[in-house]
């Protein structure tokens, strides 16, 4: 499964104890996915440099290698697999548009990027 990263955020969790990730993830058909990652399981040391690069440098990743837990849920166990990493969204956006033929014009994907404002 090949998924571009569109947000990470902290959040709380009583299941968990304490603070957890959520990650949104979109594929190239425009269906979204969500994760929970928790930094005190095993699992964190896979999403670790993702998620810390995600609040200080603000990169964007396609990621390969996940896999479903559900039908809009990718499975934290998952090991991801950097397949691109940008420094810059609209060079990101741009590999999507180019390399994977994705078509900017849906309006979940304008709606995602904060796109035609």
């Amino acid at each position: 499964m090949e998924v571009f990263i569109v947000d990470i955020h902290k959040t709380s969790s009583m299941h968990h104890n304490g603070m957890i990730y959520e990650a949104i993830f979109m594929d190239f058909a425009g269906n979204t996915y969500n994760s929970y990652i928790d930094p005190k399981n095993r699992n964190y040391k896979h999403w670790e440099y993702i998620i810390t690069s995600h609040f200080t440098k603000d990169h964007g990743y396609i990621l390969k290698g996940l896999k479903l837990k559900s039908k809009t849920q990718i499975n934290a166990d998952s090991k991801p697999t950097i397949q691109t990493e940008t420094t810059d969204r609209d060079a990101m956006l741009d590999i999507i548009n180019e390399e994977i033929m994705y078509d900017p014009r849906k309006a979940i994907f304008n709606r995602l990027f904060d796109l035609g404002k």
